[in-house]
């Protein structure tokens, strides 16, 4: 559904030494179809201005709202024509994309690194 961003771009993203977190999710749920292999991941962090953004190969997305407590990290975005809510934890992390219809998919991976 969305492109798939590489891990050679994800390291590009982050050269440069900035506090980072970086997502990646092996499985693409779409609506009630099941699942099936992925290889998107994105960057979250914080843009110039202060802002959260996720970073992705499509645009960056400005974080809307977001909670980080004590190993989780909550964040909904918006752009590209969807919405995008991301919950990490110790388990994984969970990535929701909600586009027009309603459509939902849904992504299952990790984050790792920190903001």
């Amino acid at each position: 559904m969305l492109k798939q961003l590489g891990l050679a771009a994800l390291m590009a993203l982050t050269a440069g030494g900035a506090q980072a977190m970086i997502c990646t999710f092996e499985a693409e749920c779409f609506e009630q179809d099941g699942c099936m292999d992925s290889g998107f991941g994105f960057e979250v962090t914080t843009s110039d201005t202060g802002t959260l953004q996720f970073v992705t190969e499509f645009g960056d997305l400005d974080v809307v709202w977001s909670s980080d407590d004590i190993d989780t990290f909550s964040g909904l975005a918006t752009g590209a024509g969807a919405d995008y809510f991301l919950t990490t934890g110790a388990e994984g992390a969970r990535l929701s994309v909600h586009l027009d219809g309603p459509v939902a998919v849904t992504y299952i991976g990790q984050c790792e690194g920190g903001l």
